[in-house]
């Protein structure tokens, strides 16, 4: 309970912070200073779901957002930000700010939730998808890992117990407090390790996956291009490149582009690395793929001088964007889409 109530006060917190930074004029101050920059802010989505969806998930919850939550959203920054269309864009604007939207992994929901939305805002978006996971149920390992952690709950005490000691044993890991804990250890492993790691997991706490936890037809992908939906790529598997040797690094950039040119009609050189995480050595296998833009997952500003095959975005989800009563807040909007990109723009300008 103690820890319940320490979470609520943070949360209310957190909120009147930003209420007090959107009120003072400082976030008003903030996008004022951006868009005599010149520059554009790209925001990172994954999953759009209905409340039933919501609860039954497996996505973490830095994943997802509620339909109601993210009409608000779209609503808001579409009358406030010009939107840009990466169909067409290979920079930012040299005046204003603008606003690119992009959704990760090619989640069924973009296509029932998302993209009616989209369209009736007049809203453009960019969808990175991973060819080898099209049409999938729980194709990415998080929602199996997530899956593993509430069943081993859901067994009592005893069950998490006993889930500490297999991951003790398996990679001598400290206790793991959360699913997120879970999550950033198994983030760590080579996919073979990881592979190992949650096939005896899911042994010993198996878990059904969630009906609403799969993957978009390639048909259905079609189908949005009548809208001003495209799609770049997100690796083959959605393998995190850093954690492969060059040649896998090859394969997975060159065989995703060429199926989604094939199956989607376009070649648009678009690309987004899994987990936003990426390295020298990565970048430079995305360059030598002939990728002309490519987002990372790190909050900041795209300007001018920014390096097109390492472009920051925002991550929004459900919990950054609500207030404690659970309702969308412009000001938790405010703070994650413009003064934190642009306190960190400051820092790299310094």
């Amino acid at each position: 309970m103690g820890a319940t109530l320490r979470a609520h006060a943070r949360r209310w917190l957190k909120a009147c912070w930003f209420e007090l930074l959107l009120r003072s004029g400082l976030i008003g101050w903030a996008r004022w200073r951006l868009r005599r920059t010149g520059c554009a802010l790209v925001v990172n989505l994954h999953r759009i779901l209905d409340d039933a969806e919501f609860d039954a998930t497996h996505s973490p919850a830095g994943m997802v957002m509620r339909t109601r939550t993210f009409a608000a959203l779209v609503a808001y920054v579409a009358r406030r930000h010009p939107l840009i269309d990466l169909r067409r864009c290979a920079s930012p604007p040299a005046t204003g700010l603008a606003l690119a939207l992009t959704f990760d992994d090619g989640w069924e929901d973009n296509v029932r939730n998302a993209a009616p939305l989209l369209r009736q805002a007049g809203a453009p978006a960019c969808i990175f998808l991973c060819p080898g996971r099209m049409d999938s149920a729980s194709p990415y390992w998080p929602e199996t890992a997530v899956g593993v952690w509430r069943s081993a709950v859901a067994t009592n005490g005893a069950g998490l117990t006993a889930l500490q000691a297999l991951l003790q044993t398996a990679l001598g890991a400290a206790a793991c407090q959360s699913p997120e804990d879970l999550l950033a250890l198994l983030k760590r492993l080579a996919p073979a390790a990881r592979g190992q790691v949650l096939a005896a997991c899911v042994a010993r706490f198996p878990a059904a996956a969630a009906p609403c936890d799969r993957t978009m037809r390639w048909d259905e992908a079609r189908s949005l291009r009548e809208g001003d939906i495209c799609f770049g790529s997100h690796t083959m598997h959605h393998e995190i490149l850093s954690n492969l040797d060059a040649p896998a690094m090859d394969r997975e950039l060159a065989e995703s582009r060429r199926l989604i040119a094939v199956e989607s009609g376009e070649d648009l050189a678009l690309f987004s690395y899994p987990n936003g995480d990426w390295n020298a050595a990565a970048r430079a296998r995305v360059e030598a793929a002939g990728y002309r833009l490519a987002f990372a997952n790190d909050p900041g500003v795209w300007c001018a001088d920014t390096d097109p095959l390492a472009i920051p975005r925002i991550n929004l989800s459900e919990g950054k964007v609500t207030g404690p009563d659970g309702r969308f807040s412009v000001a938790a909007l405010s703070y994650y889409l413009i003064w934190q990109p642009w306190r960190v723009h400051c820092a790299d300008r310094h």
